[in-house]
């Protein structure tokens, strides 16, 4: 099964959907199309092309994540941003002493 594929690439695939579909069909098919050359019992059938259904729209989830979040704050079990910028700069500093032959 292949979706739109380059110019380059039909030119390549082709050879697995003719004489149906040839190296145009492959390069223009458009959104949620596919063009198919299924084997059924080891046997290649002619290539066709077929629709998918659009991806149903995640509603709601903005809103509920938002909603989720409103309010908190960060966890204390977790180091704060100058914490962490603290330590990235010590282990910066050792590498760049070790790094020169100095004793770590």
């Amino acid at each position: 099964m292949f979706f739109t594929v380059s110019p380059e690439d039909a030119r390549q695939l082709a050879r697995h959907t003719l004489p149906e579909l040839g190296e145009e069909d492959l390069a223009r098919l458009g959104a949620y199309e596919a063009a198919c050359r299924p084997i059924v019992g080891g046997v290649a059938t002619p290539a066709f092309t077929l629709r998918t259904d659009a991806p149903a729209p995640i509603l709601g989830m903005a809103e509920q994540i938002r909603a989720e979040a409103t309010g908190r704050k960060p966890s204390p079990a977790l180091p704060s941003a100058k914490v962490l910028r603290q330590w990235l700069a010590e282990e910066r500093a050792r590498a760049a002493e070790t790094e020169w032959g100095e004793a770590a």
